[in-house]
């Protein structure tokens, strides 16, 4: 053998091993980066029905107390609305599929509480804030 049947294109194999390795790392950074985003929504969505529970918290213990029970030029009592929040709030949740399984139940548990506060206004809010969110959906499909 002679030094031209060894010869080696090693230029084309430092270009091959490094591109897999940057892809590799890529992949992994990538993974990590998805993984914390995910983590991070999960968090976040947990949040939202923590934060839902402390405003149907303070909903009833207000209604309990007699405040916040004034009537609107419309007459409707102002918990109404600020139920109404919390209903757009859990139907983004909801219809979304952002709650996670593990905590369903306690998902449920908060649209209980609300029915046991004021069952017309939170049937009637909610079910219109699920409505206006599946048509969000459909619209936003419509631009995919």
């Amino acid at each position: 053998m002679n030094a031209l049947t060894l010869a080696h294109d090693f230029a084309l194999d430092f270009t091959i091993d490094y591109a897999a390795e940057a892809y590799a790392e890529d992949a992994e950074e990538r993974f990590t980066v998805d993984f914390n985003t995910h983590a991070a929504e999960l968090t976040a969505y947990k949040v939202a029905l923590a934060k839902a529970e402390g405003d149907l918290l303070i909903i009833a213990a207000h209604r309990r107390l007699g405040l916040n029970t004034d009537t609107d030029e419309d007459g409707f009592q102002y918990y109404v609305w600020e139920m109404a929040q919390v209903a757009r709030d859990l139907a983004e949740l909801s219809v979304r599929k952002l709650v996670p399984a593990s905590w369903q139940s306690f998902f449920e548990s908060l649209c209980h509480m609300a029915r046991d506060i004021d069952e017309a206004a939170w049937t009637f809010f909610f079910g219109c804030a699920v409505k206006d969110e599946e048509a969000l959906i459909q619209e936003d499909s419509w631009y995919d």
